[in-house]
């Protein structure tokens, strides 16, 4: 089971244009929680905004700066394409 940030994550390497509010929609959680998840992802340097706040997209950074506990979890074979994905 993907835990919220991994999902997340997911959805922003699949689609790096997504809104916080279609991410929320997507997810099935308030668009609350998806700001407090992306903050966070924004503070450990996991993402980064590129562009406007209108016409910009998001950008999921190399391996190095996710998270070990994630990395761990994509990698233990069940998320081994999206493992990849991420460098």
């Amino acid at each position: 089971m993907l835990t919220d940030k991994e999902h997340l994550l997911l959805l922003l390497k699949e689609n790096p244009s997504l809104t916080q509010v279609e991410l929320s929609e997507m997810m099935e959680m308030s668009g609350r929680t998806v700001q407090v998840l992306m903050q966070e992802l924004l503070d450990e340097g996991v993402i980064e905004r590129v562009g406007s706040k209108k016409k910009g997209s998001w950008l999921v950074k190399k391996s190095q700066n996710i998270p070990k506990s994630i990395k761990r979890t994509w990698s233990d074979g069940k998320y081994d394409a999206l493992y990849e994905l991420m460098g």
